[in-house]
């Protein structure tokens, strides 16, 4: 492989290798974990002690695969065949239908109604909310309105500290946000993540390891690659993904899935939501942070075309 066509993903990949590694995850939480722990404008972890919060990002990096594919699933909620606005963030439509997924909500409760826990989601975008104002464009204000990934892990922290920690269930914050990853999240991600265990051939290092890096795959790619170039070159055609027009180098999410939508390979075995998931799990952007990027490459667009055996 290492001299294949698939050699050119050690020069773009964070990893800088053929696969994503645990010292890349390692760092990405740990830059995503920083910003979500020293907001100083939503405190979620203010009122626990430094130990408390140190025990608590162990906790995190414990789970940290899992609270990433949950993320990413939430991210894609929307009905219908519509779209979100952005698929990188998770909105309160989807985070209401998160937590009622996880079961959290206690029926006559008052302390644990659905308003309840939506405060948590409140809470974590009044900063944003504050910051974008009334004269913000309808883009700006969607995404004052939703949670990117350091805010998710913040409203995780929240929900936990009312669902298991005030109500004893657990013996200090960190108990009870592994408590509801373990407990209630992980039950409900590995059943409708249709991507993770239920399906484990077909999610990130297990299904490039058994599907792209094989020498049948490879051969096929090579053959065909001319016409693969010529649709990359075709779609991948916006302004604002970095490139000279004639050194495109990534496809943008919206251009992905014109092609997806052209191609009318979206179907029972391919729905719009899991299309929005064929992507990498993080990439780092200027300042630092580790952020969803676009489409890169082309190993993603076999996902489908393996998975529904066309």
């Amino acid at each position: 492989m290492d001299e294949s066509i698939w050699k050119p993903r050690k020069l773009w990949s964070d990893s800088r290798t053929l696969y994503d590694t645990d010292e890349v995850y390692e760092a990405a939480f740990k830059m995503d974990w920083k910003v979500a722990a020293d907001d100083e404008e939503t405190p979620a972890l203010a009122v626990y002690t430094d130990e408390e919060v140190a025990l608590v990002a162990q906790v995190m990096w414990t789970h940290n695969r899992m609270v990433l594919m949950t993320y990413d699933w939430y991210s894609m909620y929307f009905s219908g065949s519509t779209l979100p606005s952005n698929v990188c963030r998770i909105f309160k439509p989807a985070f209401t239908r998160f937590i009622d997924d996880i079961g959290v909500v206690r029926k006559g409760s008052q302390s644990h109604s659905m308003t309840a826990f939506q405060q948590c989601f409140l809470q974590v975008i009044a900063k944003e909310l504050r910051e974008t104002g009334a004269q913000a464009d309808a883009t700006d204000a969607a995404e004052a309105n939703s949670l990117d990934r350091m805010e998710f892990m913040q409203c995780l922290v929240r929900v936990a500290d009312l669902a298991c920690l005030k109500t004893q269930l657990a013996p200090d914050i960190a108990a009870a946000v592994g408590m509801l990853l373990q407990e209630t999240v992980a039950p409900v991600i590995l059943k409708a993540f249709k991507f993770a265990l239920s399906r484990p051939q077909v999610y990130t290092n297990i299904f490039r390891r058994l599907n792209c890096y094989t020498r049948d795959c490879t051969t096929t790619i090579e053959e065909h690659m001319p016409t693969i170039k010529g649709l990359f070159d075709r779609y991948c055609m916006s302004e604002n993904d970095g490139a000279d027009s004639g050194l495109r180098a990534s496809m943008s999410f919206d251009e992905f899935n014109i092609f997806i939508r052209d191609f009318h390979l979206l179907d029972h075995l391919f729905s719009a939501r899991e299309c929005t998931l064929l992507r990498e799990p993080f990439a780092r952007s200027d300042d630092g942070r580790c952020m969803q990027p676009p489409i890169c490459m082309v190993d993603h667009w076999c996902t489908h075309w393996c998975g529904s055996q066309l």
